[in-house]
């Protein structure tokens, strides 16, 4: 791949890292501030029917699944930025083809050409 090419999937996916991080520090403010309500026996904002109790806690196990999906991005983007630092960004890891550009503008951390993606699950 062209060093400008690189450059330029290295900015996003940097930028992509930033935004999973400020989106991962945000969700941690909202668990911590939810638990440390109700440690600290807080109660009025707590809801006392036991629907209301099970929409918080449906609420509190969304977030923390975001949480998992954000980190498990964030883990793919230092995995492309390494890499870039390597030499073999954007060559699939399975078929050592080129991966197409669209694909990598779509996913700029795709670490398979998209038959190679197909083929693995």
């Amino acid at each position: 791949m062209e060093k400008a090419k690189t450059e330029y999937f290295k900015r996003r996916l940097l930028k992509l890292k930033n935004e999973q991080e400020k989106e991962i520090e945000g969700l941690g403010q909202n668990c911590l501030h939810a638990c440390a309500k109700e440690q600290a026996g807080n109660l009025s904002s707590c809801s006392i029917h036991m629907a209301d109790i099970a929409g918080d806690v449906y609420e509190q196990e969304k977030e923390i699944g975001i949480m998992g999906n954000a980190f498990l991005t964030l883990q793919k983007i230092d995995e492309a930025l390494l890499r870039i630092d390597r030499g073999s960004f954007g060559t699939c890891q399975s078929c050592q083809k080129e991966i197409d550009l669209d694909r990598l503008e779509a996913m700029p951390f795709a670490r398979l050409c998209i038959d190679c993606e197909k083929k693995s699950g």
